[in-house]
């Protein structure tokens, strides 16, 4: 093999690289901008858990405040697993600030 074909591989390889980024570019800008509507990732989905609060217990728990379908829950995170603290709570009342 010599120079020249080397240098032509190196060139179609570069070539198609260049092609292959290009259309994955133009797919994410077109995604962004809504051209494919059902081709979002939360296209028509809704979140129905959400981590609320979190608080470090020690270097193995976490105490952490879960809202599920509107109803908030209190879960101790650890090492040996998980345990449900609280399933009852009441959201804390909205306060200005």
């Amino acid at each position: 093999m010599d120079l020249i074909d080397f240098t032509r591989y190196a060139a179609a390889l570069f070539v198609v690289l260049g092609l292959l980024g290009g259309f994955a570019w133009l797919a994410r800008r077109a995604q962004s901008r809504g051209l494919f509507p059902g081709m979002s990732p939360q296209a028509g989905r809704t979140r129905r858990m959400k981590l609320v609060e979190s608080l470090l217990v020690d270097a193995r728990r976490r105490l952490v405040i879960v809202e599920i379908d509107g109803r908030e829950t209190v879960l101790l995170l650890g090492a040996n697993g998980e345990q449900v603290v609280d399933a009852a709570i009441r959201p804390a009342p909205e306060t200005d600030r």
